[in-house]
C-alpha cells in the first residue's frame, strides 16, 4: 500500500472489537480498515 501512495495515520492498533488500521489514500480520503474479532 505504501508504494501506491497510501499514508498511514498511525500504526495498526488493537481495540476490544478487533484490529484497526487508518490511512489516507493519494486523494486525501481517510479510510479505516477493521478486522473484527470473532468470539471463539
Amino acid at each position: 500500500m505504501l508504494s501506491a501512495g497510501v499514508t498511514f495515520e498511525e500504526a495498526p492498533r488493537d481495540e476490544p472489537y478487533g484490529r484497526v488500521a487508518v490511512w489516507r489514500d493519494p486523494f486525501g480520503n481517510r479510510w479505516d480498515l477493521l478486522q473484527v474479532k470473532r468470539d471463539t
